[in-house]
């Protein structure tokens, strides 16, 4: 497996403004990777709107 940074964009479902998380995942694969840190972004915080911005390999 190889490591992946991927970097998220979220929108508060306020409509407030929102930002960038990195989230570091360990992957088989590049599609993996952003499905991962999508996941694990959801179960953290599940009423915000996320998005992959990038994701780079380590």
């Amino acid at each position: 497996m190889a490591r992946y940074n991927v970097n998220l964009h979220f929108k508060k479902p306020s409509g407030a403004s929102g930002g960038n998380r990195w989230f570091l995942v360990h992957a088989t694969s590049e599609s993996e990777a952003k499905q991962t840190a999508l996941e694990q972004a959801k179960s953290q915080n599940p009423d915000y709107l996320w998005s992959v911005d990038k994701v780079k390999p380590l």
